[in-house]
């Protein structure tokens, strides 16, 4: 039976499809925290060592991924090598927004931080030229040009929507419908990514620490915002991880907990309860979450001035006292003392990613 265009056409497209899917696969793993050989990514994929031996030589040749140090082994035969992704081949942005600062880090192509510094100032009108400014003056600092840059990521406390870039509703910010990509895009004529701060942190914890139990996870932040004598007033966000996707909801809102967590003002004001009474409520409350998400993992984030360890110990506690009794329940909790640095680290990860995975999709398409 003679094949027609349309179904060359198809066929080809199939196979197109599926060589980005394996490639794509193979990229995921390199510049994952793992350090993989040729042979370590063979075991990882149980695809044929020939076909691994042909992408690693594509992305060899291709200039995005290099090979690292030399794995010390008693075998005979070629040494293997560590393979990483090429720190030359690009650089990207994060960027950290909150309301007294602006939280900035270069990285490379390998994920290395180049630069990160601190913009201590409130957010207003003026942020955005700001920020463009000082993202000129690290790049020339760093002996970059801006040419160079793949990518600029912005971590915004509030409800965002990751596709179209806009800052729904940030109330810290008081920003409500702000088209963000759009604005800042035009400033500085690069690619900009914009998401919730706390899904940054969580994808910065995630590739941190590779681990089964990220695929139904939660990542929480607290900040204490308003510190006064005698009392805090805490804000709160989580990100949600489902069956190893990003969960955010239908209005992008999915883990926005301060009604859920915190004690309303009228509650604060009748009662000035000590930091060790709120982070054991807080663990109670949790409980809850964690009962009706079932999930295997939880990051509790935040600075040495809102949580210390003890204050964990206290929150953890009180969580894992709350919880049904499952036998044999697969469930761990953590604090990360990164907070806000893991959000703009996460920020500036995020859209190199999609900056490296983007470019070696465009590769294989046009080949």
């Amino acid at each position: 039976m003679k094949k027609t265009k349309s179904t060359e056409s198809k066929s080809k497209n199939n196979r197109k499809q599926a060589q980005i899917a394996n490639r794509l696969r193979i990229l995921r793993l390199i510049y994952s925290q793992t350090p993989y050989s040729q042979r370590g990514l063979t075991l990882e994929t149980q695809l044929q060592a020939s076909t691994i031996s042909n992408i690693v030589a594509e992305l060899l040749q291709s200039e995005i991924i290099t090979e690292g140090e030399t794995l010390e082994s008693g075998k005979v035969g070629p040494r293997e090598t560590i393979l990483q992704i090429n720190p030359r081949i690009t650089a990207t942005v994060g960027i950290n927004v909150h309301t007294t600062a602006q939280d900035i880090c270069l990285i490379n192509g390998n994920g290395d931080i180049i630069s990160h510094e601190c913009i201590e100032k409130r957010w207003n009108d003026e942020s955005i030229q700001l920020i463009a400014d000082q993202i000129r003056q690290t790049v020339k600092k760093s002996g970059l040009k801006l040419k160079e840059i793949g990518g600029i990521g912005f971590a915004i406390p509030g409800v965002v929507d990751n596709e179209t870039g806009t800052v729904i509703l940030s109330r810290s910010l008081k920003l409500e419908n702000f088209p963000l990509r759009k604005i800042f895009g035009q400033k500085l004529k690069i690619p900009v990514n914009v998401d919730r701060n706390v899904i940054c942190g969580s994808y910065f914890e995630q590739h941190s620490q590779p681990d089964l139990k990220w695929a139904n996870s939660g990542y929480l932040f607290i900040k204490d915002v308003t510190p006064r004598k005698g009392a805090s007033e805490y804000s709160v966000g989580m990100a949600l991880t489902v069956n190893g996707k990003i969960y955010r909801g239908i209005n992008h809102a999915a883990g926005e907990l301060d009604a859920v967590l915190l004690p309303s003002e009228e509650q604060t004001a009748k009662s000035r309860t000590s930091s060790q009474d709120f982070f054991h409520a807080m663990g109670s409350h949790l409980a809850s979450v964690v009962n009706l998400l079932d999930i295997g993992k939880l990051i509790i984030s935040s600075d040495g001035e809102t949580m210390t360890k003890e204050d964990f110990t206290i929150l953890s506690t009180a969580l894992s006292k709350s919880l049904i009794p499952i036998s044999n329940r697969t469930f761990e909790a953590s604090f990360s003392r990164l907070g806000f640095s893991g959000m703009t680290q996460g920020a500036a990860l995020q859209v190199l990613h999609q900056k490296l995975e983007n470019d070696l999709s465009n590769l294989i398409l046009n080949h």
